[in-house]
């Protein structure tokens, strides 16, 4: 995926890192975007705490809607909505809000 991104922002920065255990100072980002990623850990509120403790606005997370389809993971290895949420208010978050797309949704954090 690094290799793709450099493709379309040749000037950017990329660096990997486990979204559970990033290595920057605290506040180090105005917003941190969770891409299609939240669903794959094993350890999603330590990825919402670790994205909440580098930044100094907020957190946005764009996931697979709940529900079966026929592009994307199944449904075992999406994220209820229920469970997300219990998920944002224990990682420290006090608002959120969200966005349904066709085959996509968005969710702004805030705190």
């Amino acid at each position: 995926m690094i290799a793709a991104a450099r493709l379309f922002v040749p000037k950017g920065s990329f660096r990997e890192a486990m979204a559970e255990a990033l290595p920057y100072p605290n506040a180090s980002f105005d917003l941190v975007f969770l891409g299609l990623v939240l669903h794959e850990s094993d350890e999603p509120l330590q990825v919402l705490q670790e994205a909440w403790r580098v930044t100094r606005n907020r957190v946005c997370i764009l996931e697979w809607p709940y529900r079966d389809e026929e592009v994307g993971p199944p449904l075992a290895h999406r994220i209820n909505p229920e469970e997300l949420t219990i998920l944002i208010y224990e990682a420290g978050f006090l608002h959120w809000e969200f966005q349904a797309f066709s085959n996509t949704v968005v969710y702004r954090l805030t705190g």
